[in-house]
């Protein structure tokens, strides 16, 4: 998929913010924050909601992108509007857009 010029434009902006004022990225975006425990737990700040739910595979949207996480044995083990949180065995993370 192509990013517009404004995506760009945006990005270089959220970089530039960050470094300025000492925040973390995620402080002046939108963008999700993820933090990982070892391969056993996940947990997932300004998520948007569940798209798929299994016990090999959760997909979570995280606004312009959708976090992928597969292992074995997965389950929510904690959910708020805003928060998700992730254990089983975690074998990967990956994002579509």
């Amino acid at each position: 998929m192509k990013r517009d010029p404004d995506h760009k434009r945006g990005a270089r902006l959220a970089r530039h913010l960050s470094r300025e004022l000492e925040v973390p990225l995620d402080a002046v975006t939108l963008l999700p924050h993820i933090e990982c425990t070892g391969d056993r737990e996940l947990t997932v700040d300004g998520h948007r909601g569940i798209l798929e739910y299994s016990d090999s595979r959760i997909r979570l949207s995280g606004g312009r992108l959708i976090i992928v996480i597969t292992g074995q044995e997965l389950e929510l083990t904690g959910m708020t509007a805003e928060r998700a949180r992730v254990a089983g065995e975690i074998r990967g993370i990956h994002f579509d857009h």
